[in-house]
């Protein structure tokens, strides 16, 4: 055999060894991305998908190589997210940045991004994205602008003082000046009313009791045994309640309740609380001439969750209002006593039952609130 015939033999021996070593290559290189408890995809610089992982595809129950990224996974068009893959397919090789996101466009929960460019050894002009949906414990955790609300003892201390210290000073002040009184001479003359005495002293205590009930209700743990629960009748309930009280008798809530929602183990008087508080506020915040509306569904994935949305088409409120919405004590209502704990009631009962609220506001179009509750595992199906 040819000398230059034996070169070439060898050389396609080679090269199918390497193409072979390079397939086996590839294959585990899959096998070890599939394994990854994460989604991930690659994109090239039209948003085009190149390819993703079976993760993805189990959720997507396609290929989607070849498609819009976008147009097929509405939950990477959120502006942030959005924007950073921008940001690294117009930035240099090796850009890297992670970000976390509340994913408006599902169950609300916060996703977790790291968006990279690849480096141009990789011989391609393309993003990596890898994404993971954090689970109920992290969601809360990451919300740093409300649990620092209830980190915040001094300020709170200080206002609930406040808040005890007028009515308290009010029956102070007419307990020193009727025990300067000849309290019998005077009722004589007529000069003290002691029915109208008595009853002022106690709407103050009534006030500082309602405080005190009111504060008791910010505790996060309860000693309160839950138990299975109808959470569609505790809603009705909650609008019933809160309905007979509402601000304007011509405005009525428009209810969606699913009728297919599974019992819920729960600590119900604290629940119907919580749901009462925010609808009471879509009330006030509605008007005259707004409207309330209240929807409940149940989502049977994740173990099933159960989502409670209040919406109002008031005024809506400015973002800095929204930081301070679940603040104790704070209130844009003018001349409302009382108000100021409401939706921080609620938020407290919503940690109680691992779950988590979403408060979403336009100004001039109303606001929207969201509680996410999960569904215990230990929940059966029958009360």
């Amino acid at each position: 055999m040819p000398k230059q015939n034996q070169n070439n033999e060898q050389v396609i021996s080679d090269l199918q060894q390497h193409t072979s070593q390079l397939s086996a290559l590839n294959s585990l290189l899959s096998e070890i991305i599939n394994a990854f408890p994460y989604n991930v995809v690659v994109i090239d610089f039209d948003f085009n998908i190149l390819n993703c992982n079976q993760a993805l595809k189990d959720i997507l129950g396609e290929n989607p190589v070849g498609q819009n990224l976008f147009k097929t996974m509405p939950n990477y068009d959120q502006a942030q997210v959005r924007n950073t893959i921008h940001d690294a397919i117009s930035g240099t090789d090796g850009f890297i940045k992670s970000l976390k996101v509340k994913d408006s466009t599902r169950d609300m929960n916060w996703v977790q991004y790291h968006i990279i460019r690849l480096d141009k050894n990789a011989g391609i002009d393309a993003v990596l994205i890898v994404s993971k949906k954090l689970e109920i414990s992290e969601n809360l955790s990451l919300d740093e602008s409300l649990q620092d609300k209830f980190q915040m003892l001094s300020s709170f201390s200080g206002k609930v003082a406040h808040d005890i210290n007028n009515p308290l000073s009010v029956i102070m002040t007419r307990m020193d000046f009727l025990q300067t009184q000849d309290i019998e001479s005077e009722l004589e003359e007529g000069n003290i009313d002691l029915k109208e005495e008595i009853t002022l002293v106690q709407n103050q205590a009534g006030r500082i009791y309602s405080i005190i009930d009111n504060i008791g209700a910010l505790q996060i743990h309860s000693k309160e045994e839950p138990k299975l629960c109808n959470l569609s009748e505790i809603v009705n309930r909650a609008v019933m309640i809160v309905e007979f009280q509402r601000p304007y008798k011509n405005v009525h809530a428009q209810k969606t309740i699913a009728r297919d929602c599974p019992p819920l183990k729960c600590n119900e008087i604290r629940l119907e609380r919580a749901v009462s508080e925010i609808v009471k506020n879509a009330f006030e915040a509605a008007g005259e001439k707004g409207e309330v509306f209240i929807q409940l569904d149940y989502v049977n994935e994740n173990n099933g969750r159960y989502i409670i949305k209040v919406k109002d088409t008031g005024s809506g409120m400015t973002k800095e209002n929204m930081v301070k919405v679940f603040d104790p004590f704070y209130t844009t209502k003018q001349g409302v006593k009382g108000a100021g704990l409401g939706l921080t009631i609620a938020y407290a009962a919503v940690l109680n039952h691992n779950g988590m609220i979403n408060i979403e506001s336009q100004t001039g179009r109303g606001t929207e609130v969201s509680i996410i509750l999960p569904k215990p595992k230990d929940t059966e199906e029958k009360i």
